[in-house]
C-alpha cells in the first residue's frame, strides 16, 4: 500500500473521563497502522451531531480508502491488509470485522447482520451513494448507508479474521430524543432495516 493510503474518520465526544480514555486508546492504536491518516472531528464542545461531523471529515479526506469508525471499544483485532486488499475488489462496496469477538471458520462472508462501528469503503464508493445523509443527527445513518451500497449493486463483506469488541456507552443525555428522532426519518423511507438486504445478498451467493 502506498503512503497514505487509508483516511481513518475519528469523531470525537467525550464528555467524562472513561470516553476520554477509549478515544485515547483507540487514536494510540490506529496512529501506528502503516499508510493510514486520521483525521478527527472533535464534537465534545458542540455536539453538530455524528453525520455532519463525518462529512466534515470526509471532505478533507483524499485517500482512495475511507473507514468509518467508531471508538469505545474494548479492543480490537484488525487485519488492516486483508481488509484493505479486499475492499479494492470493484463489486464489493464495503467490508466491516466480525462484531462478536470470536472467530468463524471461513476468512471472509456476506454478513447477515452489521455493528456498524467500523465500516471500510472506498472513497469513490462513498461519493457514488451520496455520501452520509446529514437529516440523520447519529443512528440509522449507517442502516441508510447500507441500503444505498446494496441498492447500487455492490456487495458488502465481513472479515471473520478481524474482530471488534465494542462497548458503547451512553454519552448523550439527549440519546433517546436523538434516536427517536433518526428512527423516525429512517422509517418514513424503509419499511425495513438492511439484515433482509444483507441475508438476500448471502443467499444470492451462497445459494
Amino acid at each position: 500500500m502506498s503512503n497514505a493510503f487509508l483516511d481513518i474518520l475519528l469523531v470525537r465526544y467525550c464528555p467524562n473521563k472513561l470516553t476520554a480514555m477509549q478515544f485515547n486508546n483507540t487514536l494510540a492504536t490506529v496512529s501506528q497502522w502503516p499508510n493510514a491518516k486520521v483525521y478527527i472531528h472533535d464534537n465534545t464542545k458542540d455536539n453538530i451531531g455524528l453525520v455532519k461531523a463525518r462529512n466534515l471529515l470526509l471532505a478533507q479526506s483524499s485517500s482512495p480508502l475511507v473507514l468509518l469508525m467508531d471508538f469505545d471499544f474494548d479492543e480490537f483485532k484488525i487485519d488492516l491488509e486483508a481488509m484493505c486488499n479486499k475492499i479494492q475488489i470493484p463489486a464489493v462496496g464495503m467490508v466491516v470485522p466480525y462484531w462478536r469477538g470470536s472467530h468463524l471458520p471461513t476468512d471472509w462472508q456476506t454478513p447477515t447482520r452489521i455493528g456498524c462501528n467500523f465500516m471500510m469503503l472506498r472513497h469513490e464508493v462513498l461519493l457514488e451513494v451520496g455520501g452520509l445523509d446529514e437529516r440523520y443527527h447519529t443512528a440509522r445513518a449507517d442502516w441508510d448507508l447500507i441500503h444505498r451500497i446494496i441498492k447500487n449493486g455492490y456487495y458488502i463483506l465481513q472479515h471473520n479474521r478481524s474482530w471488534v469488541g465494542h462497548i458503547p456507552t451512553d454519552k448523550d443525555p439527549n440519546k433517546e430524543v436523538i434516536y427517536e428522532q433518526d428512527r423516525l426519518i429512517y422509517e418514513a423511507q424503509y419499511d425495513h432495516g438492511p439484515y433482509e438486504l444483507l441475508r438476500k445478498q448471502n443467499r444470492q451467493l451462497c445459494g
